[in-house]
């Protein structure tokens, strides 16, 4: 069998080859329209989840700033006071001087009612994390601290045991006075108040 060749003849392998490439070609052109389609649609989702992240950011910042503005004067109220507890228990006394102070010492200590501070520790959590530790930590040493002071008339005590309670009272309220103080501090950061001595 010879092999013929005719130029003129339309070779239908040929075609078919060629409109595979062509229908190739415009499925590879819609896959890349809707990739890209795609890809827009992730990024502006992924700008608008980061756009809600940094309101939602915003408003516990607020809310945080809220907080702290609300309860700071209680806190500054109780830095004073138990500074003044320090002052007086450290102060050197007569007998009788100490003795009346000593009588004082639960109303000394007593936790004043803090109703911005109380009701703000259901708000503690927009604080940071630091801050809200050391407002809860100081608030439970600070009942502990006045129950320990409410003992002192109720039970007969020597002198030696009264010293030492008397000491205990003190420590009781340098570390109310320092937790408290750093508090203050902190939330101060918070609102734009330089710390005080």
């Amino acid at each position: 069998m010879a092999i013929e060749f005719c130029p003129l003849e339309p070779a239908w392998g040929n075609w078919a080859d060629w409109a595979a490439v062509f229908v190739t070609s415009l499925a590879a052109i819609a896959v890349y329209r809707l990739t890209k389609a795609a890809n827009n649609t992730a990024q502006a989702s992924h700008d608008l989840a980061k756009a809600i992240e940094a309101s939602a950011q915003k408003v516990l910042d607020n809310e945080a700033r809220v907080v702290a503005v609300a309860i700071y004067p209680e806190v500054v109220a109780a830095v004073q006071r138990y500074r003044r507890v320090v002052e007086t228990l450290e102060h050197d006394q007569d007998w009788l001087a100490q003795h009346a102070v000593d009588r004082h010492l639960p109303q000394l200590m007593a936790a004043k009612d803090h109703p911005k501070l109380d009701e703000g520790m259901k708000k503690f959590h927009l604080l940071p994390d630091v801050l809200s530790i050391l407002l809860t930590m100081a608030l439970g040493k600070q009942k502990v601290a006045e129950e320990h002071a409410q003992r002192y008339p109720l039970l007969p005590m020597s002198q030696q045991e009264i010293d030492a309670f008397r000491a205990e009272v003190l420590e009781n309220a340098r570390t109310l006075a320092i937790d408290f103080k750093r508090a203050e501090d902190g939330l101060g950061a918070i609102f734009g108040v330089e710390p005080r001595g």
